[in-house]
């Protein structure tokens, strides 16, 4: 995946939902002073992820099981940069899932890195998400719930949708498949009898996915 560092906006989309408002939810590097929505223009993000190939749960059958000690592997990923990203403050970051979907290992480097390390050939993967429905105004709402929630997102054509859930440790708990679909949606989650927390909310649109993070209170 490529992640930027630095990352800040005006829009009201970059504010941020702050749970530790008023101190009632211990200590947090300051937030607890700050208001429950932290303005645009007092937040900067950190490992903000910007693209993933080939999706969310990474490539089926990209290495041999077991993948021994000194086992080498190479596949060769293309990213499409976008205007307004900033290529000093991104990283690329690899990621080493097993066959249960746990991220076994990771590493990073600089693109400038990657640059010097020099080009080695593998197996190439291609970057379908121009052949599939793009995933365009995703949000959730209320973020944070302590009952329902609502994901709207707008799909460009007609396309099948995978919606999962899982916590922030990567226990996936949900995986819904609705159908095929197309324009603005509204589905709903009931998370009331879900644990306090932070969960991964997938949306799965063939190889191409939008990952957002829901707050239950």
């Amino acid at each position: 995946m490529l992640v930027e560092n630095d990352v800040t906006g005006s829009a009201s989309g970059y504010n941020q939902n702050n749970y530790y408002a008023g101190g009632t939810n211990g200590v947090m590097g300051g937030f607890e002073s700050l208001p429950s929505s932290v303005p645009a223009s007092q937040m900067v993000y950190d490992f903000v992820a910007r693209d993933i190939i080939p999706n969310f749960t990474g490539l089926s059958g990209a290495y041999t099981i077991p993948a021994a000690i000194g086992y080498v592997k190479t596949h060769n990923f293309a990213f499409p940069i976008q205007p307004g990203w900033s290529l000093p403050d991104m990283q690329i970051v690899g990621l080493f899932i097993d066959n249960t979907g746990k991220i076994d290992n990771a590493s990073s480097t600089t693109i400038n890195q990657a640059i010097s390390n020099g080009y080695v050939s593998g197996t190439f993967v291609m970057d379908v998400e121009s052949e599939q429905a793009a995933i365009d105004d995703a949000i959730l709402f209320p973020n944070p719930t302590t009952g329902t929630t609502t994901i709207r997102f707008n799909l460009s054509k007609l396309t099948d949708v995978v919606i999962n859930i899982s916590t922030i440790e990567g226990q996936q708990i949900s995986s819904t498949n609705h159908g095929a679909l197309t324009g603005v949606q509204n589905v709903e989650l009931n998370t009331a009898s879900w644990a306090k927390g932070i969960y991964l909310v997938e949306i799965l649109s063939g190889s191409t996915s939008k990952v957002m993070k829901l707050m239950v209170q």
